[in-house]
């Protein structure tokens, strides 16, 4: 009995450091720096363009590999380290800022990193201010993109730029004809790569109160996930906030 009671002891403990390693055995992400300040961004025309980018340094102080599953980043463009990041190594999570017409002023992003650390997402934040030109360098640099991102089939978000481009040059009739192919293209050929992508628009919108704006992006998300409650639940929420300001309106009247 006395050996039966001695083994279940041994048992317990071998279980019990066991689950010990298991759960210290997790990737742990730094970062060097968790906010970046841009200073001020001049929008270029396409011909002479220089894409500013941020690098955000991590590092894995953890004893299991680190692996970034994603990275929302705003109207902003994000690339980071697809590999795992070994234990003591570092990675990096590259921020493209292509300014675009409606970002002219201040603008202040923040981003989250989702991973398997053990620390969980992380925030990382950047700011500035960019330099308003003229309307016609805007309407090149946004058709530029449109047009890239068409040959690329990817038409739900080259909608968004041909749309941006026709706020600034609106008696075109180029963007609006690519608009309507799109339109025609995206009943068919909806890239699921374009979800995040135009989700984070509207979250822009929508966390920047332009309320409008934002359940039109959100009803583009429906598009490519027709039963996405994210985004049926921030459409009731931009209707709520546009009720609530008539209402407010009408009272001051």
């Amino acid at each position: 009995m006395l050996k039966k009671v001695q083994m279940m002891k041994s048992i317990l403990f071998v279980y019990f450091v066991f689950l010990t390693n298991v759960c210290n055995s997790q990737p742990i992400i730094e970062f060097k720096s968790l906010e970046y300040n841009y200073n001020t961004l001049a929008y270029p025309s396409p011909p002479d363009r220089q894409i500013p980018k941020i690098e955000f340094v991590f590092y894995n102080k953890g004893n299991e590999p680190l692996i970034i599953s994603n990275v929302s980043a705003g109207w902003c463009c994000p690339r980071w380290s697809k590999q795992p990041i070994s234990p003591n190594d570092s990675g990096s999570i590259i921020i493209v800022c292509d300014p675009f017409g409606d970002h002219i002023g201040p603008f202040h992003v923040t981003g989250t990193v989702y991973s398997n650390a053990k620390n969980g997402s992380q925030l990382i934040q950047w700011h500035g201010k960019i330099l308003p030109q003229d309307s016609g360098n805007i309407y090149l640099w946004n058709i530029y993109w449109a047009d890239d991102i068409f040959d690329h089939k990817r038409y739900t978000y080259a909608k968004l730029y041909y749309e941006r481009a026709l706020k600034t040059e609106f008696n075109e009739q180029y963007p609006q004809s690519r608009i309507n192919i799109c339109d025609s293209l995206c009943n068919t050929t909806i890239s699921k790569k374009d979800y995040w992508i135009v989700r984070e628009w509207a979250d822009d919108s929508y966390d920047n109160k332009r309320y409008l704006e934002a359940i039109k992006y959100y009803k583009r998300v429906f598009e490519i996930e027709p039963n996405d409650s994210w985004a049926k639940d921030r459409i009731e929420n931009c209707n709520m906030f546009l009720n609530n300001k008539s209402s407010i309106n009408e009272n001051n009247k």
